[in-house]
Formats: structure tokens, C-alpha cells, sequence
């Protein structure tokens, strides 16, 4: 499978939900750091993740 097709398969395959405890500041600073983006905080964490997996090497054919 190309990376392409494994990252699209990564982000349409949603059944996991996740809890996060972080700072409440933190959280917020987030908040309105994407909302300037016009992206949705989980969809700005699926990119980081997805963009961590990536450097590691987990995307790698």
C-alpha cells in the first residue's frame, strides 16, 4: 500500500476515541491556535500524529 493510500485509510477509519488530560491553558492556546487555521483541534492532532508517524518511519511501505 503507498503512503498515500495508508494515510487516507488512517484518517476515513475512525472507532478509536481517545481522553486526554492536558492544561486547561494549554488546551485553549491550542483552541485558538487551529481556530485561526479554520481546522477542528482533533483533525489538527490527527495531522501531528500522522506527521510523527511519518518522520518514525511508520508510514514507510
Amino acid at each position: 500500500m503507498a503512503k498515500a493510500e495508508k494515510v487516507l485509510e488512517l484518517i476515513r477509519n475512525k472507532s478509536k476515541r481517545v481522553n486526554l488530560a492536558l492544561n486547561p491553558q494549554l488546551w485553549q492556546l491550542f483552541e485558538e491556535c487551529v481556530g485561526e487555521e479554520n481546522v477542528a483541534p482533533t483533525h489538527k492532532i490527527e495531522e501531528l500524529i500522522i506527521s510523527y508517524l511519518d518522520k518514525q518511519g511508520f508510514l514507510d511501505e
